[in-house]
């Protein structure tokens, strides 16, 4: 009876060994995003002296460390990401453990303007992008220069754009899910002239505009410039052509204010041309099996849209004497982007003539369409596109007559691209631990398999003391 009780303390132990291990630290930390985060650790060895540091540390640095007071457990608020090491102090033996912190957020969501359209009836219309690493809650807008705490009287506003602002001085606020607000202070300015003009995109606007675009304080002046597009076309074909050394002048006193030579694609002409002011261009040399063409004069449009000119030359006689005819009935389709004005493909197109009855329809490719005798001299049809390209808007019907004279007749639709929406980034947080460093090593696995060794030993001591009875 006395070996056996023998036994069962030995079996007691090894358990007791098991459940205590080598004593480590045990911590809890909440990883859900904050502007601060609280540690709370403590030792599977009871009660212990608690001290902590900002960094990696060994044991040595314990004497050293800040005091997180004794008993049986500790915890302390920190306000930075970093990495954190604990130490708890049982019987002289200092128990290490490095946790780190990556889930505090202290900053904001950042602000920043996408685009800005302007409308004809004097509003505009905000395009903006709210971002944060542990995402964004809610977006508003406030009148004036306003603080972070006018946020709850702001008016919310949500999906990246914010329609119809009068001229004028705002606030926009961006709350993310820690609780942080960020202020964006936006001024839009307009003189009256340029305020009664139709939508023009972000990118059609002035230089000046566009250096004051990244900063603080953003002031907008809606300069409408002078976009004047310059096509030299074949007669025949409508493509442009390469090679013709082109020059315009100002009609009212003669001088040359611009020369170039054709590169085989639309020339755009942006803030040199004056708006209502007549000029004439004239080319000096053809290209290479061309005629020269006639001068063209043109009037550029006041009202800041696009002024379109085209310049066709005809192909020179052959050595046998014959020539290209020019085509009876030759309208040339353009469907192009409304910034740079290039060709695009994928776009539906439609032609009804004065009954509403369809003659045709096509899917663009990325270049001029050329219509030959399918349209009468003289009537008038309506280009109507159906589906868009990918990445634009549709674009309203052109209306427009078939010229009687056989020229050429050449029709524009522009498509402008569409903005996107805001799309907000989910919060990504992980927390991982870092390899124990520096005096007394130890860790709640090593413990565990050190327990479960002992206990393995136990029992078979306790075998071995059982059958040894039997035999005496």
């Amino acid at each position: 009876m006395k070996k056996l009780k023998v036994s069962i303390a030995a079996l007691f132990f090894s358990l007791l060994i098991a459940m205590t291990g080598f004593a480590g630290i045990e911590y809890d930390m909440d990883e859900s995003p904050s502007v601060s985060r609280t540690i709370k650790w403590s030792s599977t060895d009871g009660d212990s002296e608690y001290r902590y540091v900002s960094g990696v540390a060994s044991a040595d640095a314990f004497d050293s460390a800040a005091s997180a007071g004794s008993g049986g457990s500790a915890s302390i608020t920190v306000t930075d990401n970093g990495v954190y090491t604990l130490f708890a102090k049982t019987d002289d033996i200092v128990q290490v453990m490095t946790v780190p912190v990556t889930t505090i957020d202290k900053n904001g969501p950042d602000i920043t303007l996408t685009d800005v359209k302007r409308n004809s009836d004097g509003t505009v219309d905000v395009y903006y992008e709210a971002s944060d690493y542990f995402g964004v809650a809610e977006t508003r807008i406030a009148f004036g220069s306003q603080p972070a705490s006018a946020f709850s009287s702001a008016v919310s506003i949500s999906g990246g754009v914010i329609s119809g602002l009068q001229p004028g001085n705002y606030t926009i606020f961006a709350k993310d899910t820690a609780g942080n607000i960020t202020t964006y202070p936006l001024i839009i300015a307009a003189s009256a002239e340029t305020w009664s003009t139709e939508s023009v995109e972000r990118s059609e606007w002035s230089t000046e505009w566009s250096t004051e675009w990244g900063s603080n304080w953003i002031h907008y002046e809606y300069e409408v410039p002078t976009i004047v597009l310059i096509s030299k076309c074949d007669m025949t074909t409508g493509k442009e052509l390469a090679g013709a050394k082109l020059e315009i002048t100002d009609d009212s006193d003669g001088s040359t204010v611009v020369k170039w030579t054709t590169d085989g694609t639309q020339t755009q002409i942006k803030n040199t041309l004056e708006k209502g002011r007549t000029y004439t261009l004239t080319e000096n040399a053809a290209p290479d099996g061309y005629e020269i063409a006639g001068s063209v004069k043109f009037t550029v449009k006041e009202d800041g849209s696009i002024t379109q000119v085209i310049m066709y030359d005809k192909p020179k006689k052959s050595s046998g004497g014959s020539s290209h005819d020019d085509p009876e009935a030759v309208v040339l389709i353009s469907k192009s982007d409304i910034i740079d004005a290039k060709e695009l493909a994928g776009a539906t197109l439609e032609i009804t003539d004065e009954n509403g009855s369809i003659v045709m329809s096509w899917v663009t490719a990325g270049e001029v369409t050329r219509i030959v005798n399918k349209l009468k001299p003289g009537k008038t049809y309506t280009l109507t596109e159906k589906i868009a390209p990918e990445g634009y808007e549709i674009a309203e019907s052109v209306t427009f007559k078939v010229k009687e004279d056989g020229s050429i007749t050449h029709v524009f639709m522009y498509d402008r691209p569409k903005t996107t929406n805001v799309t907000k980034t989910e919060p990504t947080t992980s927390i991982e631990m870092f390899p124990q460093t520096g005096g007394f090593m130890d860790t709640r696995v090593f413990s565990m398999v050190f327990g479960v060794a002992l206990v393995i030993c136990g029992s078979v001591a306790m075998v071995y003391i059982s059958r040894k009875e039997k035999h005496e």
